[in-house]
């Protein structure tokens, strides 16, 4: 019996619950807690599971990765605000919010305004596509402007590790922004923030949360195969 995408991903939901629960035991001797009676790790626990689904929404091309991811972004703004005391991280969680909430409203009308996103042509259906030469331009400079005077103004407000900060707030929302537009690239970007996140939040132990953006590493991969064979189906040679 093949499983509808909903099943598999209450499956992973499941499966997501457990490995943080198993997280939060970290540094090992820490009480196994089904049910975490800390407030920060109830909020984790929302974050982690919220996350981990709707990054598989995403993979399948479901609209209502923008729900969940939502739930997601609330979640690690606030974790990132009272815990983690990452100011550009809990900024990109907030913009993010709002980018979901335009993301689920254009995959859910499949259509992009003339022009938009990096495409052209008039209104239309909204496939994978790659981000035209010419707007790799904007990409490339983006990082280069917004992470320097990302990390003044963090320096200013005394955030932590403010260039890492600034990092993963810039490539974190840029990759928002090519998802909402279904650009195959944002899978890059995606990696890229992960690969930032990872070893950061081993540093500060925060294990739950590095181990869940190990899984989001591993997703972007798995993404990018995905959404390939996608474009290759809509577009045979």
């Amino acid at each position: 019996m093949k499983l509808t995408t909903w099943q598999i991903a209450t499956l992973i939901g499941a499966a997501s619950y457990l490995i943080c629960i198993l997280a939060q035991t970290l540094p090992p001797g820490l009480p196994i807690q089904i049910v975490p009676t800390d407030f920060y790790n109830r909020i984790e626990l929302i974050g982690f599971v919220s996350g981990v689904v709707g990054v598989y929404l995403v993979i399948k091309e479901s609209p209502y990765n923008y729900p969940v991811g939502l739930i997601w972004a609330i979640a690690y703004a606030y974790y990132f605000f009272t815990v983690a005391k990452q100011y550009g991280d809990f900024f990109v969680m907030l913009v993010t919010a709002g980018y979901l909430v335009d993301g689920w409203i254009k995959w859910r009308s499949k259509s992009l305004p003339s022009g938009e996103g990096f495409r052209e042509g008039n209104l239309s259906s909204l496939p994978i596509t790659h981000i035209q030469p010419k707007n790799w331009i904007i990409v490339g400079l983006t990082p280069l402007i917004f992470i320097p005077l990302l990390a003044a103004i963090l320096q200013a407000v005394k955030g932590q590790f403010v260039w890492i900060d600034a990092a993963t707030t810039t490539f974190g929302l840029l990759a928002q922004y090519l998802t909402n537009r279904k650009i195959f690239q944002s899978w890059h970007f995606w990696i890229i923030t992960n690969l930032i996140y990872i070893p950061l939040f081993f540093y500060r132990q925060y294990y739950p949360t590095a181990i869940l953006y190990i899984i989001f590493l591993i997703m972007a991969f798995i993404g990018m195969a995905q959404w390939r064979a996608s474009m290759n189906q809509s577009n045979p040679s």
